[in-house]
């Protein structure tokens, strides 16, 4: 059936043909060019021609591409058979191509799998892929992905999650796409500068909690009733901020790990990928020996609700343990960075309190000073735990009265 497509007609006039699987309207100023209506309504375009061979073809155009979109589409067409290509074998042939090259969550699941030894926050990277990108760039050939789709992505994150969730998201495929580059021949990462939502210098945090807050935070820990999972993370909380360990090392301890009073994280969670002792203060040997024990008393995850898993639903306990206990505006790092000033407010030499919470010295020192400031660490983190006690219950002599 020839007709003048129009836009119009395309959108409204444009019926399935009663009793028929399919109708085309052919477009009589322009030959073998038409749209094709299905007896369910739907709608896509189409276009007839002949091969070099002289054998008839039509190549379809399905979506709900506009008419113009469509014409350019028979443009582009037109000209590869002016040059002799058959534009259905091209389609075919990139097809194949594009299934052997790989959909980007293939390669997304090939890198969790070589690169997870690698990385000791590969969880959550895989919690970020399976939530936010997958369901949106995980069926596309990764060889074909363009900034658009990128920044598509990272405009639904940033509208539903924050903009510092779209700058996490934005690191963790640009890390994927990074190491697929190295490994393929005919791929280019279509990541750019310029593509974070945020800026790095005011994303960076000073935030480190007052002495009022401590004392509300320890507190709220304390008065949660046992036995519940909130309970056991209000006692991550008062060991990080015992130990100035990060949320990772401590929340993963095995009781393996400790021998008395001395902790040794494993590499595997440490950043700087080796192992780092801990002299443990009294109060956190006191903190640790208060908490139940499930199964050996050897081995097994010490912060834990169930006795055999580490505690997890971070995401859901610390909005609850905020809501209970009134403080805004923080996060669980922040008790890390809290614990280094108040080492510092105790009077701990600077380079005794880096090397207890496990930064590196830079200079010379990190390379040719091997001497491993236990007793200096272990002083560091008395000092902390006098520090918390002081705060939370300030002597007499501390106090000056304000006269009237």
């Amino acid at each position: 059936m020839q007709v003048k497509l129009t836009a119009g007609f395309v959108l409204s006039a444009a019926k399935p043909a009663d009793g028929k699987d399919r109708v085309i309207y052919w477009d009589e100023r322009r030959s073998g060019f038409g749209v094709m209506v299905t007896a369910r309504g739907q709608r896509s375009y189409v276009f007839q021609y002949r091969n070099a061979q002289g054998e008839s073809r039509r190549a379809s155009l399905s979506g709900s591409t506009k008419l113009a979109d469509a014409h350019k589409w028979a443009d582009i067409l037109q000209g590869d058979i002016a040059k002799g290509v058959d534009p259905v074998a091209k389609k075919r042939t990139e097809k194949a191509v594009n299934s052997k090259r790989g959909k980007f969550q293939t390669i997304a699941e090939e890198y969790l799998k070589r690169e997870s030894a690698r990385v000791r926050s590969m969880y959550q990277r895989k919690a970020i892929l399976v939530r936010l990108v997958y369901p949106e760039i995980g069926d596309k050939v990764a060889v074909k992905l363009k900034r658009s789709d990128i920044v598509a992505l990272l405009d639904k994150v940033e509208d539903e999650h924050g903009a510092a969730m779209a700058d996490g998201t934005l690191m963790v495929v640009r890390r994927i796409c990074n190491w697929h580059a190295a490994r393929d021949d005919e791929f280019r990462s279509p990541i750019v500068r310029g593509m974070g939502r945020t800026n790095p210098e005011e994303r960076a945090r000073s935030r480190k909690l007052d002495d009022d807050e401590i004392r509300t935070v320890w507190r709220t820990a304390q008065e949660i009733e046992q036995p519940q999972g909130l309970w056991m993370f209000g006692r991550l909380l008062q060991f990080i901020l015992l130990t100035g360990v990060r949320r990772n090392e401590g929340g993963h301890m095995d009781r393996s790990e400790r021998n008395g009073a001395d902790w040794l994280i494993p590499a595997a969670r440490v950043k700087n990928k080796r192992d780092f002792l801990v002299p443990l203060s009294k109060a956190a040997v006191s903190l640790l020996d208060s908490l139940p024990v499930v199964g050996d008393l050897r081995v097994g995850p010490v912060f834990t609700s169930d006795g055999t898993r580490p505690l997890a639903g971070f995401g859901q306990f610390k909005p609850e343990f905020d809501k209970i206990c009134g403080v805004k505006d923080w996060t669980i790092h922040d008790l890390r960075r809290t614990a280094r000033s108040l080492m510092s407010r105790g009077g701990v030499l600077p380079d005794h309190a880096e090397r207890a919470i496990g930064h590196a010295i830079g200079g010379i020192r990190k390379v040719y000073d091997l001497h491993e400031f236990y007793d200096e660490k272990r002083h560091a983190f008395e000092v902390l735990a006098a520090q918390i006690q002081t705060i939370l219950e300030p002597s007499p002599q501390n106090v000056i009265p304000l006269r009237a």
